[in-house]
């Protein structure tokens, strides 16, 4: 990928703690919305999509946009569930 750029914006929800009255992937998009904000970006500028949880398929066609890459993880956090 050498030549290439890549500008990043780092987000939370708007909201932060228990909310109920959004599901998962709306969480999701208004973490990205946000993010693509902290970087002066739009939906149109973005190329690709990496997720963990959520199926990155699903983000982009909620966001509506068609990205040229995508990647996920179901994994979760940095530890292991007991």
């Amino acid at each position: 990928m050498r030549g290439r750029v890549a500008i990043v914006g780092a987000a939370e929800t708007s909201e932060l703690g228990v909310i109920p009255d959004l599901s998962q992937i709306e969480l999701h998009a208004d973490a990205a919305r946000n993010a693509l904000a902290d970087c002066g970006l739009s939906l149109r500028d973005v190329d690709g999509v990496a997720t963990a949880g959520e199926s990155p398929v699903a983000i982009a066609h909620y966001l509506g946009i068609t990205p040229r890459w995508l990647d996920g993880t179901a994994v979760g956090g940095s530890a292991a569930r007991c």
